[in-house]
């Protein structure tokens, strides 16, 4: 029997340890995930993005941006080296071009499949008012048909959003959809204009809702510190907020005023992240991409300014840092800990 029972103990303090080295790597997952954890901040739909073409955009530099997006997700494409015709015709009726070509993809894998192969460049699945397909001459005529459509068919009308454009475009349970194929049109044509946007981010800012960079700012504060540890007092006031509060959201909401975008003074990561939700575009995690100048919100009571992103690792600076000052800070886009982007719509 002794040697018995020697022989459990000795598996039961193997078995011990290997949970033990199991909670030090979650742990260490943790810690690692939260780098830059701030102090005490509270936190508690879909990417619409802009909709309209960016004041400050270059259709010449966009068109390029364009054609590059189109060729590295259909090489085959007709409508590679069209770039600037839609950065041109977008740009004519101020609705982004990345709208235009992520319906194109959505509707017929930019110009390869669908109703383009029996109706010539009717590349985005236009019907006539009559009935039947809609015709076109030229792939310049129906860019530029595109813009001027969604200008006055929906933008004119009120229908802003892509899921609120969908609704008309492509309405779920439509007769003339037997295979329900408009179920995903909404999904499918947001995630297209999302990795645009991230492919191209000179399409990814409105610049008519403020005059300076929400980037650039924040990076001129990097360094700011409170007078010590933990007081959240000193210089960090002036974003807002008084000695003792803490001042992430402050921070952030401070940057977008001073690049000129009407938002209030903001304390408080839940109602930063419920302000966006209820004024701008809540972007869950899974949903879009992070683009320069997103409000990232982060699990544990927390937020910052996307400063850029790699496709897998997210550069940001933020305020309130467990350094006591603004910084730089490195995330994983798979991490637990971020929850979602705020980003201006309007």
């Amino acid at each position: 029997m002794k040697k018995g029972s020697s022989i459990w103990k000795w598996i039961f303090l193997a078995g011990g340890l290997f949970i033990a080295l199991l909670l030090v790597i979650a742990i260490f997952a943790t810690f690692t995930g939260l780098r830059g954890i701030q102090k005490g901040n509270d936190i508690t739909s879909l990417a619409h993005g802009p909709m309209t073409y960016p004041d400050k955009a270059d259709p010449q530099k966009v068109g390029q941006c364009l054609d590059e997006y189109m060729k590295s997700v259909v090489p085959s494409s007709p409508l590679i080296g069209y770039g600037v015709t839609f950065a041109q015709a977008g740009n004519s009726q101020d609705i982004n071009p990345a709208l235009m070509v992520a319906i194109g993809q959505q509707e017929s894998a930019l110009g390869t499949a669908g109703i383009v192969n029996s109706h010539p460049y009717n590349y985005y699945g236009l019907t006539k008012a009559g009935g039947g397909w809609a015709e076109f001459s030229s792939w310049e005529e129906a860019i530029n048909h595109q813009a001027t459509y969604l200008k006055t068919q929906y933008f004119d009308q009120g229908l802003r959003t892509i899921p609120e454009i969908g609704a008309k475009y492509a309405p779920v349970g439509a007769g003339n959809d037997p295979n329900g194929l408009n179920n995903n049109w909404v999904t499918g044509v947001q995630n297209h204009f999302d990795n645009i946007i991230s492919k191209c981010p000179d399409l990814a800012t409105d610049y008519s809702a403020g005059n300076g960079s929400i980037v650039e700012i924040a990076q001129s504060q990097i360094g700011v510190s409170e007078d010590h540890d933990s007081c959240n007092c000193g210089a960090v006031q002036k974003y807002g907020g008084s000695s003792g509060q803490p001042w992430c959201a402050f921070f952030s909401s401070w940057v977008y005023r001073q690049a000129g975008y009407k938002i209030p003074s903001i304390g408080g990561a839940r109602a930063l992240y419920d302000w966006f939700g209820a004024n701008q575009v809540q972007i869950p995690k899974g949903s879009g991409t992070p683009q320069p100048g997103d409000v990232i919100y982060f699990s544990y009571s927390h937020v910052g300014i996307v400063e850029s992103f790699d496709g897998k690792m997210i550069n940001t600076i933020e305020g309130n840092v467990s350094t006591n000052n603004v910084a730089r800070r490195t995330h994983d886009i798979n991490a637990p800990a971020v929850v979602g982007f705020g980003r201006w719509s309007q």
